[in-house]
């Protein structure tokens, strides 16, 4: 690899391989990289002509100007729509499905710090009751399930019984895997972020977000681009991105849809509980929980009554109180935040349109 070196502060041993070329073109692929350190490098072989190409000229450290010094001003930029309009790429539909953070989470979101918040939401379980109704939707497409916490989706893929690929997966097992998906030998794949790039499968119409990097504009854009060739039946792509409503999920998720918009996409937003049928499995998960607590915090009560200085604990409710035993006080903990979206539940999903996401034009 060009960009190889030993150690960070060390020389990169193989690039006096090119640099002492006298080269009439370079082609810089995936061109908004080219600012990073580890690639910057690269803009000092020496060319007649550069050329860099990308679909996604943006950064979340806000250096796309970079780009322009070390390649040239740009040339040409077309939208994604107009290419979808002269048949480059695949029509697309985005969707954005809000579920709700289970009652038995909120207290361990409310006093998560900000890095943890996200990753709590992200992970939300009940993301994974929304997939298989949307792969019982779309049981002939091809399918990509796309995520970035390595647990959540293992997980995941043992639920579906679907292949996972994910950083650690070699590349013989890789290209393998890619092979059997493009011949239709297996429907869904379960993907890290490893999929962002450089990903050849062109029959994939399907793809279902469940976490992603944060607030990044620009994974938001490649990984619906791993749908975008247009297909031979002429069947548009569908991205569909699962979030947790009233969440740093959902805040980021707001941040991520920016440069699509922008392009002239639009994200239909779903309520989850009205369109899969959520209700049933989140009470699920709260019965199960709070039965835990309950034998949890019952045991912790008779085994240490006569510690607690004969003040009584307060009662558990729905699993969301918690003993604070560690100074022997018996208090309990805040009860979680009701999250007032649940109100807007109540009339019924046909009174109801569903919310469009308009795009912002930027000049």
């Amino acid at each position: 690899m060009l960009t190889y070196r030993p150690s960070e502060g060390s020389d990169f041993p193989h690039f006096g391989l090119v640099t002492g070329h006298d080269w009439g073109l370079i082609i810089y692929d995936e061109v908004h990289l080219l600012p990073a350190p580890i690639f910057r490098i690269t803009a000092e072989i020496q060319a007649r002509r550069r050329l860099g190409l990308t679909a996604t000229l943006v950064r979340e450290d806000g250096r796309e100007a970079d780009v322009f010094g070390l390649i040239g001003p740009k040339r040409s930029d077309v939208p994604w729509r107009e290419l979808e309009r002269q048949g480059w790429i695949a029509t697309a539909e985005c969707h954005e499905i809000r579920v709700p953070l289970p009652e038995n989470e909120r207290l361990s979101y409310a006093i998560a710090e900000e890095r943890e918040k996200y990753r709590l939401a992200a992970e939300n379980p009940l993301k994974l009751s929304v997939t298989q109704a949307l792969l019982a939707q779309h049981a002939d497409d091809q399918t990509l399930i796309i995520g970035q916490y390595l647990d959540q989706l293992k997980e995941i893929a043992e639920t579906l019984n679907a292949p996972l690929l994910t950083g650690r997966t070699n590349n013989s097992q890789r290209e393998k895997l890619y092979e059997q998906f493009r011949r239709g030998e297996i429907k869904r794949l379960v993907v890290s972020k490893v999929a962002n790039f450089a990903v050849d499968l062109p029959d994939a119409n399907v793809a279902i977000q469940v976490s992603g990097t944060f607030g990044s504009r620009q994974e938001e854009a490649q990984r619906l681009g791993r749908l975008l060739r247009p297909k031979a039946d002429g069947r548009p792509a569908r991205f569909y991105t699962i979030v947790t409503r009233d969440t740093r999920d959902q805040e980021f998720s707001a941040n991520r849809q920016l440069f699509l918009t922008e392009q002239g996409y639009r994200y239909t937003i779903e309520d989850a509980e009205e369109h899969y049928a959520l209700d049933a499995q989140t009470q699920t998960l709260n019965d199960r929980d709070a039965s835990n607590n309950r034998a949890k915090n019952g045991s912790l009560f008779v085994g240490e009554q006569h510690k607690l200085n004969g003040r009584h604990a307060a009662p558990e409710a729905n699993g969301a109180y918690e003993a604070n035993s560690a100074n022997g006080n018996g208090k309990a903990a805040r009860p979680p935040v009701k999250s007032s979206a649940r109100a807007t539940l109540s009339a019924p999903a046909s009174s109801r349109p569903r919310q469009q996401r308009t795009p912002t034009r930027h000049t």
